[in-house]
């Protein structure tokens, strides 16, 4: 394995040595051009976000991630954000590659086993259902914009918690965080492609299950997220509607608790992590959108993928064995050969 990531690394090293050590980079007209730009993208990044929310009524992840390049540009650190930060385009490809092969293996949905074994968790009533009618769904408006902002904010909380942890942790627990995000990312695609499971609401408009209030929409339309709310369960849309088991919104959070516990990450940091994570779990259940045992599917899926992590990453960074060369082989110090002879 470390042979075969060998040149990727040494050209990921290099990619940092060019842009943020050589003599070049580290001039003082360099390091002027290097604020203009880093200052340029960030209020591009600033601009393009505000232009978006008003046009379309939506803030994308992209625009944070501008931010940070820009910053990175700014701190001279673009060859170390380059290196560290390439792994997440995998993720976006696993998940392009696999919203293709949705379309093309074409396998059916699961409607029922999910809906089964949350009635059992539920002493016979569904969880999504039983929250809906307690929490007065439908005209709980507060909850219901409270809901949407939960829900968007996982597409948020990673890619911030990341920069947290590449910058001012100096990138310690960085790579276990990523890759476990990757990894999970994987193995969750394989099972969207062959087996894919509907979330609560779209079982409830096939009539698995009692009727489902769309909570998520609802609250997109309060505060103004018209685009976002049409294209809420439009299957036509660039996301994977019958991608319910695991759950990648309980295992991101999850891996975020685990990267923290382990790294020994402040106090604070823990704290805010498992709030969202209880946040989210309570979120995708009282909306619809996941059941109880995608959660716990998520939660499977995230310590597997950490297990993967932690034990070939080890393995990776482990130094090479010393060979063993017999004594015989090895030639005498001088004094000592001429003692002999």
């Amino acid at each position: 394995m470390r042979a075969l990531l060998a040149p990727i690394l040494r050209f990921l090293d290099s990619v940092e040595e060019r842009f943020d050590a050589s003599e070049t980079a580290r001039s003082e007209s360099a390091r002027r051009f290097r604020r203009v730009v880093g200052m340029g993208v960030m209020l591009a990044a600033v601009l393009v976000g505000g232009w978006r929310a008003i046009a379309s009524g939506a803030v994308s992840p992209f625009v944070v991630l501008m931010l940070f390049i820009g910053f990175a540009i700014y701190q001279n650190q673009v060859g170390r954000f380059l290196r560290d930060w390439s792994p997440v385009a995998l993720m976006f490809l696993i998940y392009g590659i696999a919203l293709e092969l949705v379309e093309v293996v074409s396998m059916p949905i699961w409607y029922s086993p999910q809906a089964d074994a949350d009635r059992v968790i539920g002493l016979g009533n569904v969880p999504s259902v039983a929250l809906q009618g307690w929490l007065d769904a439908g005209h709980n408006q507060p909850l219901a914009v409270l809901s949407a902002l939960a829900y968007m904010s996982h597409f948020f909380v990673p890619v911030m918690f990341g920069f947290y942890v590449w910058y001012w942790r100096r990138g310690v627990g960085f790579n276990a965080l990523m890759w476990t995000y990757i990894t999970v990312s994987f193995m969750a695609a394989v099972v969207y492609v062959l087996l894919p499971a509907a979330p609560p609401w779209m079982a409830a408009e096939q009539g698995s299950i009692p009727p489902v209030v769309d909570v998520i929409k609802d609250g997109l339309q309060i505060i103004g997220f018209d685009t976002l709310a049409r294209l809420k369960g439009d299957t036509s849309a660039l996301y994977l509607t019958a991608a319910a088991f695991p759950s990648i919104h309980a295992a991101f959070p999850t891996i975020g608790v685990l990267v923290v516990r382990r790294y020994r990450m402040p106090r604070w940091v823990q704290s805010v992590l498992i709030a969202h994570l209880c946040v989210i779990w309570f979120t995708i259940v009282y909306t619809g959108e996941h059941y109880v045992i995608d959660i716990a599917g998520g939660v499977v899926f995230a310590l597997i993928a950490w297990w993967i992590v932690q034990t070939v990453g080890a393995r990776i960074v482990a130094p090479a064995a010393p060979v063993e060369v017999p004594a015989a082989a090895v030639p005498a110090p001088a004094g000592e050969a001429r003692q002999a002879a």
